[in-house]
């Protein structure tokens, strides 16, 4: 008996993941933004912007009318909504500019998480073993 539901929720599954990446054009989502944020190397003004996550799921764009303003990679999941409406995740970064880290766009439930860094900048960790006494 619980066999043929484990087919049928494999099959709904794979269903599902095909349909995001054999997609025919990628969905565009709207976001605003009521002040300027970072998103990688680019400052996106306060504004309307439409988000497209590229075919391959590694790469999100941010679009004002037809122009791409920039995009950058990304890594695209499946999250729980909390609230209704899109969700936008900002940290501050050392130059004191709201970084956006996170998106969640919740008609889909995808969590688009941003890489924090900027180009160029190394990863270092803040402690190592060598650091405690």
């Amino acid at each position: 008996m619980r066999k043929p539901f484990q087919s049928v929720l494999l099959a709904a599954a794979t269903v599902f993941l095909a349909s995001i990446q054999v997609g025919a054009a990628p969905k565009r989502e709207t976001i605003r933004l009521d002040h300027a944020v970072l998103v990688g190397g680019s400052v996106l003004e306060a504004g309307t912007y439409g988000v497209e996550i590229a075919l391959g799921l590694d790469a999100v764009s941010f679009v004002q009318g037809r122009r791409v303003v920039t995009t950058v990679p990304c890594k695209v999941g499946l999250t729980q909504v909390v609230y209704p409406g899109n969700a936008i995740h900002a940290r501050t970064d050392d130059s004191g500019r709201d970084r956006i880290v996170k998106i969640v766009l919740a008609d889909s439930k995808l969590a688009i998480d941003l890489a924090t860094e900027a180009p160029g900048a190394q990863n270092d960790p803040i402690a190592s073993a060598t650091d405690r006494e």
